[in-house]
């Protein structure tokens, strides 16, 4: 029942929430750098990995959750 409910109220949640923080940031990034004409591909980088890193977490919340 708890799984469920993760997979299916928590986890969709969590992705709208980090879909707005991250096109948020995107659109910071890009003005801030004055349309990528500065910009620099490192932070770009930095950006995938965050994405990665929050969407690898959203994901796995109850096997992380279970080994706490």
């Amino acid at each position: 029942m708890i799984r469920s409910l993760t997979e299916t109220v928590i986890i969709p949640i969590a992705g709208i929430i980090i879909t707005f923080v991250l096109c948020y940031e995107l659109i910071i990034m890009i003005t801030e750098k004055n349309n990528l004409h500065d910009g620099v591909s490192f932070s770009f980088f930095k950006y995938f990995l965050k994405m990665w890193v929050a969407v690898f977490l959203v994901t796995h919340t109850f096997d992380i959750h279970i080994f706490i």
